[in-house]
């Protein structure tokens, strides 16, 4: 378990890392590589309350699953050595759930 936990409608995503190399063989530069735009969901929130009737609203996404989102999404922090994202649930842009 994760031990950072969102707020509201926030998600933990570990960002996929970007390949050294194309299919083809050939080095890709840093500068040329880009942010990644897709990750694994490593910490979902609890959601907020709706603010027509109060109800609690959920989360459709689920820890583990594989997301796609936009390149200026959210905001990037470390921990343990390793960066992570965090992002709106509405940001999300594709969900793959877990198989």
């Amino acid at each position: 378990m994760f031990p950072i936990k969102p707020n509201e409608d926030r998600i933990i995503i570990e960002p996929e890392t970007m390949p050294d190399k194309t299919k083809g063989g050939l080095w890709i530069p840093d500068t040329a590589k880009g942010t990644p735009r897709q990750g694994k969901v490593i910490a979902v929130g609890p959601g907020v309350a709706c603010h027509h009737c109060g109800l609690p609203k959920t989360i459709d996404v689920e820890v583990g699953a594989t997301v796609m989102y936009p390149e200026s999404a959210g905001f990037s922090f470390q921990h343990d050595d390793k960066d992570y994202l965090v992002i709106r649930a509405t940001d999300i842009q594709l969900y793959l759930p877990n198989s």
